[in-house]
């Protein structure tokens, strides 16, 4: 899933990293004669790349990153208070994730762009929505369930 990097820092070791609009992180290493980055080393090269697209592959792993904070959540829903726009394709905002709560019944998440990936939750398991990932969920039966928002 393509992210815009936002910044870049160094990891423990002084390496690289991109700060993606996700709040994932990527390293860029700088290792001729495997990979070419010249732009890692200096302030100017690294400046010139924010805004530059990454694939986070943590995204589509559907691995959210460390240090989320909850800003928001929906009421509970169940199978016949669903809102008609959660049974349909939408999406987060960008920098925004959502964390689908299941506490009764099953319910199929399933993202269809920008990759395809398919779930079914069931009490006490949870889905993680990617910013800006097209996702619908649909019951399975009985349900009750909310969603979490967080950056």
């Amino acid at each position: 899933m393509q992210r815009d990097a936002l910044d870049f820092i160094t990891d423990p070791e002084g390496e690289w990293m991109a700060l993606l609009a996700c709040g994932h992180t990527q390293h860029v290493r700088h290792r001729p004669p495997l990979v070419e980055r010249p732009w890692t080393q200096t302030q100017a090269g690294r400046r010139q790349m924010v805004g530059t697209q990454f694939n986070c592959v943590k995204c589509v792993s559907m691995e959210a990153p460390a240090g989320l904070n909850e800003y928001s959540a929906t009421p509970w829903f169940d199978e016949i208070s669903i809102p008609a726009g959660l049974r349909k394709d939408h999406s987060t905002k960008r920098g925004v994730w959502g964390r689908i709560e299941v506490v009764m019944g099953e319910l199929t998440y399933e993202v269809t762009a920008p990759f395809v990936h398919e779930q079914v939750l069931s009490a006490g398991s949870d889905g993680w929505i990617p910013p800006e990932a097209v996702h619908h969920v649909m019951p399975v039966g009985a349900v009750q369930f909310r969603v979490h928002f967080l950056r």
